[in-house]
């Protein structure tokens, strides 16, 4: 990772590092109406650096936010065994620090090390936030800066338990995801409709797909014309939502083909219609491909129509 000093002015999209030092900073504050708030937040906050905010705003941190920056500067060290010690020193600070445990399963060795820590992660999230807040939070969860590790914990407990093959307790914590987090502010739907497909639960990949209906992604168009293919069979319906799909990103019928390699580092952004998209969506649902000859014969033939 690189290192030096933080460049992010404060803005919208902040990293939990710089959220957590903007609520240390509002705490400190009374404010009698939102108004206030906001005039406070435009007046001293917009714009400054973290290091021109822990300059203006000097003050005593409590041991669970002194464990927290022992996290963050974990993230930060190039020594895997610097990295190991500072996060068991914050966990002698707080034991309940969530951003530990989540380190934990990050940098776990296997699913099932993975599984353990981030399950003690979300558990430490319930014991620091109190079970009346957790329960209140319920429906806007990514609004309440406090849930946000425990969303992380949560989404990278789906994706171990896919790696090790267990695809319904997968989809399990997705669907409580977007049960407590109904705007799906971390985009977990695209994985959740490619899982539902896999499993061939169509019924209730419709419902999601009827959710989020006009989403523009390239897998939830693919997929929606294999839903469309495997519910109603080989439709006018189903081969023009393939063909709008198709049109909306082609890449992925490159990688389908051959023309086009997965690379062995997935990129960290993408664009709608670029490369990167369909790299992302194949790496999540190649098994969809792979496992049903039936939907590979299908996307062939239709190919073959349109030339």
């Amino acid at each position: 990772m690189a290192k030096g000093k933080s460049k992010n002015k404060f803005g919208l999209g902040l990293p939990d590092k710089d959220w957590s030092i903007i609520n240390r900073i509002i705490e400190s504050q009374e404010f009698q109406n939102l108004e206030e708030l906001q005039a406070f937040l435009n007046k001293n906050i917009v714009g400054k650096t973290p290091e021109q905010l822990a300059a203006e705003f000097p003050m005593e941190k409590a041991d669970a936010q002194k464990a927290q920056d022992l996290v963050y500067e974990a993230m930060e060290v190039r020594s895997a065994a610097k990295a190991r010690k500072l996060v068991e020193q914050a966990l002698k600070l707080d034991p309940d620090c969530v951003e530990a445990y989540e380190f934990k399963g990050d940098n776990s060795l296997t699913p099932e090390e993975a599984l353990k820590w981030y399950q003690e992660g979300m558990d430490a999230t319930r014991r620091r936030m109190g079970e009346a807040a957790f329960e209140a939070a319920k429906g806007h969860f990514w609004g309440v800066h406090e849930t946000r590790p425990f969303m992380r914990c949560k989404q990278q407990s789906a994706f171990a338990h896919y790696a090790l093959g267990q695809v319904e307790a997968a989809i399990h914590h997705l669907e409580e995801m977007l049960r407590l987090n109904p705007n799906d502010n971390q985009g977990i739907r695209y994985t959740l409709f490619d899982w539902l497909l896999i499993a061939r639960r169509y019924k209730d990949a419709a419902r999601l797909h009827r959710r989020f209906a006009g989403d523009m992604f390239a897998g939830w168009q693919y997929g929606y014309a294999i839903l469309l293919f495997k519910t109603k069979g080989d439709t006018v319906k189903a081969r023009n939502a393939l063909e709008e799909a198709i049109d909306a990103n082609p890449h992925v019928i490159e990688i389908l083909t051959g023309a086009l390699e997965i690379p062995d580092e997935l990129p960290d952004y993408y664009s709608p219609g670029d490369e990167n998209e369909a790299i992302s969506y194949i790496a999540s649902a190649h098994p969809l491909y792979t496992q049903d000859i039936k939907i590979s014969q299908w996307i062939i033939k239709t190919l073959e129509r349109l030339e």
